[in-house]
């Protein structure tokens, strides 16, 4: 009995470590929504360093995210196995607050809260994202490689793809990349690495050093290129422009008549495109789009939908603007000169009137048709001169100081 008790034990503490070995996954996936807001992350997540960041809204794509506040360090792990992959991904989304920042997603060997990390991707202080590691075989001291990505405000994906094909020196290939927060660029390298595999057990989140800005992470993914697969193809721009303001005039037109509409639009990239009833207006400097859209046929109130696109086809809407069809109604000059019925239609019917103009200034003109006392339209920029024989349509003011017919360049018509 003395010899079996302890083959018994031996036999009980090989199960106790195999259990504790393969009880640590080989792969996992954290987007932190089954956690509650506002508390730290548990189950397995155990502290590394500093103190604990928590759990918020929004993170990316409005879910929940794990957030570090700015002044704070800290940096959190978990453990995995990753003894039976030939080729090892680790990915995830790094939020970045702007400015000289730190926090990066790395695999690390020992408990120490010491600056351990074997690799890691992100934010280390500097003015572009950056991949460090520790290679012995290279350097005593950590490598860095610099991605040409500028740090900006926003959400950034960053992945490092870690594979092995058999080589007399043992050197794994490492194939990194990294997004901008638009989506729109990714920058990527590759490079050789002496990796122990066996000593890399940990998924580390956040920097011993303390980070300047707020910093946040989710959809960090760990495993296999089986269990993550493979790299996501560069999503692009999915921010829609901004529509700041629409405008139109003038509020009332005649059937077909020129409706002028004003738009004013930013993107997060670049605005390509603006439509205003399907009529495309013409960049006009300062964010500023404009046009002439013909007015719709139908007597009433119409909405003027304005669609404005980027480069990405992202699009905004906005049908704000409105203007009045009016009926149109032929006058001679005299009747507008009198009032009386024709003040009493403006703003009902637009009113068109001939004559010949026998006066003019740089945004006005009279016009007379020989039946009495010569008629104001205001017309600015009209490029018109005395003595030519025109047709006017317009809306009639009765309120300016003389009344006057109101029109626009395309309101005008010579008449031989």
């Amino acid at each position: 009995m003395s010899r079996l008790v302890p083959l018994a034990m031996m036999v009980l503490i090989l199960a106790l470590s195999a259990t504790t070995v393969w009880a640590i996954p080989a792969q996992w996936t954290e987007t932190w929504e089954g956690y509650t807001n506002g508390v730290t992350p548990y189950d397995s997540w155990e502290l590394q360093a500093g103190s604990w960041g928590g759990i918020f809204t929004p993170g990316l794509d409005s879910n929940k995210c794990y957030s570090v506040n700015q002044g704070q360090t800290s940096r959190i792990r978990k453990a995995v196995h990753l003894d039976d992959h030939t080729h090892i991904v680790l990915q995830g989304w790094l939020f970045d607050s702007g400015g000289l920042n730190n926090s990066m997603l790395g695999l690390a060997g020992d408990t120490t809260a010491d600056d351990n990390c074997m690799i890691r991707i992100g934010a280390t202080g500097a003015a572009n994202y950056q991949i460090q590691y520790f290679d012995g075989l290279q350097s005593p001291s950590v490598i860095t490689v610099d991605t040409g990505l500028p740090v900006e405000q926003g959400w950034h994906f960053v992945r490092l793809d870690i594979s092995f094909t058999p080589n007399f020196l043992n050197i794994w290939n490492v194939k990194w990349r990294v997004w901008n927060a638009a989506r729109t660029v990714e920058k990527s390298g590759e490079f050789g690495w002496w990796f122990a595999k066996a000593d890399s057990n940990w998924v580390t989140v956040g920097s011993p050093v303390a980070t300047p800005g707020a910093v946040a992470w989710d959809g960090i993914q760990v495993g296999s290129i089986t269990d993550v697969g493979p790299p996501p193809p560069i999503q692009g721009d999915l921010t829609p422009p901004t529509i700041v303001s629409v405008t139109s005039s003038p509020p009332h037109v005649s059937r077909g008549g020129p409706v002028t509409v004003t738009v004013v639009a930013t993107d997060n990239v670049a605005v390509t495109s603006v439509t205003a009833d399907s009529t495309p207006l013409g960049y006009a400097g300062a964010n500023t789009w404009t046009g002439v859209i013909p007015a719709r046929s139908a007597p009433g109130t119409h909405t003027i939908p304005v669609v404005v696109r980027d480069a990405s086809n992202n699009e905004s809407t906005d049908s704000s603007a409105t203007y009045v069809t009016d009926r149109t109604v032929g006058v001679p000059v005299r009747s507008l000169v009198a009032g009386g019925a024709v003040n009493d239609a403006a703003g009902i019917f637009t009113f068109r009137t001939w004559g010949i103009i026998t006066s003019k200034g740089y945004d006005y003109f009279y016009l007379s048709d020989g039946s009495g006392p010569a008629v104001k339209v205001h017309c600015p920029y009209h490029n018109q001169w005395a003595g030519t024989r025109i047709q006017v349509t317009g809306t009639w003011n009765p309120t300016a100081s003389p009344a006057q017919l109101e029109t626009t360049y395309d309101g005008l018509k010579e008449l031989l």
